[in-house]
């Protein structure tokens, strides 16, 4: 009689325990989706974020791991966003993740970007961050789509959803998701476009929605050959995508009225991501707090001194990695590429992001760049710095 009672208590237990997810960390993924949806110019396409972010988080986290909040209308105010993500309750363990899409701009004489919510004021992304890493989940995760300098005037005009692309068993983390959310801690940080960029929604294929998130689902939502990204990985190919469903639809360029080109590309801006240390050539201040809507937003000021214009990391096998190029930019009309390593600066071995800093500071206006290859091959290129 004791044999089976003892018999029923450990089958019990491993019932129980097999009901559990198999991940240790991120138990419970609070993901809170805030879409401006009120400013009719943008509405559709905002609507079109909003339900492939939804798709894809239902997608790709198991039910009982996700706490989904989308706030309405009537909660887009700083208010409201600082509101829902105070009422969240969060463990150690778990992680914490904002998407915001709608209006922004780039405040210059702080040099921080806001949201310009239609009917509730603005904020300070820092400012909401900020609420954010006083929970102290695991992982905190602020992803915005909007303007880093004067609203658009795109729209979009339908909703289609993708096909769902289910990369997961029932009841776990899709691999990419559980790589990104699960097994990962620290603050991510980043935006659909660099300061004195706008953010577009695409107006010629308006299932898309806007460029940024399109991208950041298609990606998220592609086959096994990403599931091992870490999060700098996936932000190099998150920038790349933006940057091709941006000129998919705009081969020329955003063009206005005259022909004139307004913006030649879109560039996903990072303002902090576990394992990347590197910034551009200019970056945004801190002091997170409330403002009120700036009467005017000028670009970001021009930089001083020698200016490349990309961005780049560590390389585990020496050199730095180039991550990011402003087109407009001396890198991007020399013909650097992103991926290429860059080992030498005008005969300087460069070994990380120091050495790298320091060979722009120190040179002449004009640069020999020694690069390598993902074949091993290398080539040496001269550009003209910008000052």
């Amino acid at each position: 009689m004791f044999q089976l009672f003892r018999q029923i208590i450990i089958l019990s237990f491993l019932l129980i325990a097999g009901s559990f997810p198999s991940t240790v960390w991120g138990q419970t993924i609070h993901a809170i989706l805030a879409a401006d949806r009120a400013d009719a110019k943008i509405g559709r396409g905002v609507a079109v974020d909003l339900e492939n972010m939804t798709h894809l988080l239902r997608s790709n986290i198991p039910p009982t791991n996700l706490h989904l909040v989308i706030l309405e209308v009537g909660s887009m105010t700083p208010e409201g966003l600082l509101e829902a993500v105070d009422s969240l309750t969060v463990h150690p363990d778990d992680a914490v993740l904002f998407y915001y899409s709608g209006h922004g701009a780039y405040d210059a004489a702080n040099r921080k970007q806001f949201f310009a919510l239609t009917k509730g004021g603005n904020i300070y992304r820092e400012t909401l961050l900020t609420k954010i890493e006083e929970k102290s989940p695991r992982l905190a995760v602020l992803l915005s789509d909007c303007c880093n300098n004067e609203v658009n005037d795109a729209s979009a005009r339908s909703v289609t959803l993708p096909e769902p692309r289910i990369l997961k068993t029932p009841g776990s983390f899709s691999p990419l998701f559980e790589n990104l959310l699960v097994f990962c801690k620290g603050t991510v940080d980043l935006t659909s476009s660099k300061p004195g960029q706008f953010s577009f929604v695409d107006g010629k294929n308006p299932s898309r929605g806007s460029f940024f998130t399109w991208a950041l689902a298609e990606l998220l939502n592609r086959d096994r050959t990403n599931e091992d990204l870490d999060w700098v990985q996936f932000v190099e190919k998150l920038g790349v995508e933006s940057q091709k469903a941006f000129h998919e639809s705009y081969p020329k360029g955003i063009l206005d009225r005259s022909g004139q080109p307004v913006q030649m590309g879109q560039t996903v801006y990072i303002h902090k991501v576990p394992g990347m240390s590197a910034t551009l050539d200019s970056a945004t201040a801190s002091t997170p707090h409330l403002v009120s809507a700036p009467t005017r937003i000028e670009p970001a000021p021009a930089p001083t001194g020698p200016r490349l214009g990309l961005r780049a990391i560590t390389h585990d096998g020496g050199g730095v990695r180039i991550t990011e190029i402003a087109s407009d930019a001396p890198a991007g009309k020399a013909g650097f590429f992103v991926g290429e390593i860059i080992t030498e600066i005008n005969g300087k071995a460069i070994r990380n992001e120091t050495d790298y800093s320091d060979a722009i500071d120190q040179s002449q206006k004009i640069m020999e760049v020694k690069l390598k290859r993902a074949d091993h091959s290398t080539r040496t290129l001269t550009v003209e710095l910008g000052w």
